[in-house]
């Protein structure tokens, strides 16, 4: 410790962090029935010790106090990822709306997929019956 007066300086730093994590609590616990609010923690780390002089290696001194290393906001991923594909479509159909076209229905166009493709597995399956009938081999 640089002066006598060293340990309270330790101590006050340590109150302004605690403080800071106090008001990150306090918004968690206002905003916590808030739609779209992801909480938030503080994250602190040391100080570090005082050098002592040039040549000196001096370990195990007591630190300088903490500080804070940052604020985090805490999200989940999977949600995030969820909200950006739900935004981006319905986004998609906005602008298809204002261009003045109809909007994509996704089971729609499965659906008309499916029938394509049972349409021509039906015909495929006909012609094969047909060219058996006829004498005419189908491969």
């Amino acid at each position: 410790m640089a002066s006598t007066f060293g340990g309270i300086n330790t101590a006050l730093t340590s109150l302004y962090a605690q403080r800071r994590g106090l008001d990150v609590t306090g918004q968690n616990i206002a905003n916590a029935n808030t739609e779209g609010y992801s909480r938030q923690r503080v994250n602190l780390s040391a100080n570090a010790a005082p050098a002592t002089g040039l040549y000196s290696t001096a370990q195990g001194l007591a630190g300088n106090g903490v500080s804070i290393s940052d604020v985090v906001r805490l999200r989940d991923a999977f949600l995030e990822g969820r909200g950006r594909a739900e935004h981006t479509k319905d986004a998609v159909d906005q602008v298809t709306i204002a261009l003045g076209l109809e909007p994509k229905n996704e089971k729609q166009d499965r659906d008309e997929q499916y029938d394509a493709d049972d349409s021509r597995n039906a015909d495929g399956v006909m012609e094969s019956f047909d060219g058996d009938a006829n004498g005419r081999s189908s491969g």
